[in-house]
């Protein structure tokens, strides 16, 4: 089982066709050139920090590498009038892939690990006739399934249509200490999107509500 990370990118045109699925999928389409805004902004940053100019110039050819190497696009087209916001963590959607197992069930092969720093999180903004792209990978091994992907949305999880890939099995086995390898982001949890969650949403904590009375 692997991580799920998520760049993006968004353009003012709408590549999908309307319909009622907000999270749509082009399979027959494969990423060219695609510059997520990490790598915008690893573009900005090796403009600005003179001195990091090896560093970012070695992030900015792992990013745009990881990214177009994956196998065909999805996105959030925003065929609305309305502006659509999406939970950001750390630059990435918060998206994962499932695959059907020997058994026809659907199980995760994809993890997400939760940030702890309220810093993480953000919502970005889809304006209307505005399209929100990111590329996927369908391909991990010799045994070919059904996938789909879900995705984080704002009060809701949004699933995919159903395309063919390939797994191994042993992806359906969350992989030890996977919190400890987390530790940079303060991890101390992976999920699986069964749920909407928010910033900081891990920790429990008590929280005292005062209530001021306006007075005359």
């Amino acid at each position: 089982m692997i991580e799920g990370n998520y760049p993006f990118q968004i353009v003012d045109s709408l590549i999908f066709e309307e319909g009622l699925e907000l999270l749509q999928i082009k399979v027959d389409t494969k990423p060219k050139n695609f510059i997520s805004t990490i790598e915008t902004h690893l573009r900005n940053g090796l403009e600005i920090k003179e001195l990091d100019k090896k560093y970012f110039r070695k992030r900015i050819k792992e990013v745009h590498s990881a990214t177009n190497k994956r196998d065909f696009v999805a996105g959030i087209s925003n065929y609305s009038a309305d502006t659509i916001f999406i939970p950001i963590q750390d630059g990435s959607l918060i998206s994962i892939i499932e695959a059907k197992d020997l058994e026809g069930l659907w199980k995760p092969i994809q993890y997400w690990p939760i940030s702890g720093c309220g810093n993480s999180y953000y919502s970005e903004c889809i304006l209307p006739n505005q399209t929100l792209l990111f590329t996927v990978k369908k391909n991990f091994g010799s045994i070919q399934t059904s996938m789909r992907l879900r995705l984080h949305g704002t009060n809701t999880i949004f699933v995919s249509k159903e395309y063919v890939g390939t797994i191994g099995l042993d992806m359906f086995k969350l992989k030890e200490n996977v919190v400890q390898d987390y530790r940079h982001i303060l991890c101390d949890k992976v999920f699986f999107l069964e749920s909407p969650r928010f910033g900081n949403f891990h920790r429990e904590a008590d929280i005292e509500i005062e209530i001021i009375e306006e007075t005359d």
